[in-house]
């Protein structure tokens, strides 16, 4: 009995101390957590239709290969690089587009477009098309190409944490088991690059994609497409020969001649 007397007796005289210990513990943790970077995580599904998509040929049957083959080809391109550096500079164009020094839009925080001010040089900003992503993008390209030395190169192949190659690379995209979907997932420090990022991706995949789709039946399309031309063309140069030789040889058309004359 003494000893539970004790007991309580002592947790009555820390009792202060055992109200105030986890509320200190927890005033350091947010502390010292509030200067960590939050972290916003975006994720989309796509359906891609080439597993189950339907077949006019009811005795085909599935052929995995080729099936996983695509989902390759789909994941291949979402982590290539000449699709990432698209990603990254029209995100780049937008952002300097978009971007409001006083308050976050959807596009990205004012902190970070901010810094993003500081360190971009007045050349690149003269080749900002405030009325067009596109154009934007088209004269960032043009710019990289003209040496290893200048902005955009070393912003794509550098380690900015929104616009380099390193950066988006660590997109993830994944087949969601045997189905249809492809999931891709994408986490940063800004909500509006993240969902940004991702939307600048899915445009690019789904042009490239269609492009690799395509490309062969175009080809066809394009080489009858030739060929009827070079066709129409030697039968208008066969009919134009046709007709002066008929005006320079005084060739009758009798069919013409006994319509005229049946008529008179």
């Amino acid at each position: 009995m003494n000893k539970t007397a004790s007991f309580f007796h002592f947790i009555y005289r820390i009792r202060y101390w055992i109200t105030l210990f986890p509320l200190l513990v927890a005033i350091l943790v947010a502390i010292f957590t509030a200067r960590l970077p939050r972290t916003f995580e975006a994720n989309s599904t796509l359906y891609t239709g080439i597993a189950s998509s339907p077949n006019l040929d009811a005795t085909t049957v599935t052929n995995w290969f080729a099936t996983n083959n695509s989902f390759d080809n789909i994941i291949n391109l979402a982590k290539a690089r000449s699709t990432l550096e698209t990603v990254s500079l029209k995100l780049f164009a937008q952002a300097l587009i978009k971007g409001d020094p006083l308050k976050d839009n959807t596009y990205i925080t004012s902190a970070n477009y901010n810094k993003l001010l500081s360190i971009v040089p007045a050349d690149v900003l003269l080749l900002v098309d405030t009325t067009s992503i596109e154009n934007t993008f088209q004269r960032f390209m043009a710019y990289k190409k003209e040496g290893s030395n200048n902005f955009i190169y070393g912003l794509l192949n550098w380690f900015h944490p929104h616009y380099s190659i390193d950066a988006l690379s660590k997109i993830k995209v994944n087949r969601l088991g045997s189905s249809d979907m492809i999931q891709i997932n994408y986490s940063c420090d800004d909500p509006g690059i993240v969902h940004q990022t991702l939307r600048f991706l899915i445009e690019e995949l789904d042009k490239e994609y269609t492009k690799l789709q395509l490309g062969s039946s175009n080809d066809v399309v394009a080489y009858f497409e030739k060929q009827l031309y070079e066709t129409r063309m030697t039968l208008n140069a066969l009919e134009d020969s046709l007709l002066a030789f008929s005006m320079a040889s005084n060739v009758i058309n009798y069919e013409e001649q006994t319509k005229q004359l049946t008529e008179a």
